[in-house]
């Protein structure tokens, strides 16, 4: 779970350097939700 979240925040580092924060957070939001519901 904490490496997970560290390698997610590192990625989310890079991306916000690179995309448009709202494409980023409408993307990440919707892979989060994929995440939870196989994860569940």
């Amino acid at each position: 779970e904490q490496d997970i979240r560290i390698e997610l925040s590192s990625y989310v580092a890079r991306f916000l350097k690179t995309h448009q924060p709202k494409y980023f957070y409408s993307s990440l939001w919707q892979k989060l939700r994929g995440k939870e519901q196989y994860e569940d």
